[in-house]
């Protein structure tokens, strides 16, 4: 990634990513719709589904 950030994952991100895709498929939304709910990008909701974050370096 550009900046010196890293891309992590754990158990819990992958837990939580997994919720979170599966609420917003029963709720019926799109990634999109559930970003502009948040008010977060569409990047941002598919890469926590993704169960990926980044982290700048140290």
């Amino acid at each position: 990634m550009a900046n010196g950030s890293t891309l992590e994952s754990s158990d819990s991100l992958k837990a939580f990513g997994a919720a979170l895709k599966t609420f917003r498929e029963r709720a019926l939304m799109t990634q999109e719709q559930l970003a502009e709910r948040l008010d977060y990008s569409h990047a941002s909701v598919a890469s926590v589904e993704l169960s990926q974050r980044t982290r700048g370096a140290p």
